[in-house]
């Protein structure tokens, strides 16, 4: 055990303080949100019953497995009106700045400004 102390309080800048204090700051952020998904249960033992079981639960080897072939293996459709929306947003996106390019060349030219400047920004 020592062992590892020593490595960490070495490793870390600040030595374990700031390691714990870090783990600390993890737990609060992980606490807070098992408390805001059983905000609605009334009972604190039965909340912490949930917790615990949950916690056991999703620890397990096997279930972790099972969970990441289920998660790995979904294949979620995209309708093709939600295609065609996003080729439009696209497509109305690269008008849009053909149409501001063009427009700043024009008035580049219309100042009297570099024609080799505009010809690099129109190839780009």
């Amino acid at each position: 055990m020592e062992t590892h102390v020593v490595a960490q309080m070495r490793q870390f800048a600040g030595g374990l303080a700031k390691l714990i204090e870090h783990w600390v700051e993890h737990y609060h952020q992980i606490g807070h949100g098992y408390d805001m998904h059983w905000i609605n249960q009334p009972n604190e033992e039965r909340k912490a019953v949930i917790r615990s079981n949950r916690e056991f639960t999703f620890s397990h080897p096997e279930v972790v497995k099972r969970r990441d072939r289920i998660f790995n293996n979904i294949k979620r459709k995209t309708s093709a009106a939600a295609v065609a929306a996003a080729e439009e947003r696209k497509r109305l996106k690269t008008e849009r700045r053909a149409g501001y390019v063009d427009r700043a060349l024009a008035l580049r030219a219309a100042a009297g400004g570099n024609d080799a400047v505009g010809e690099s920004v129109q190839q780009h």
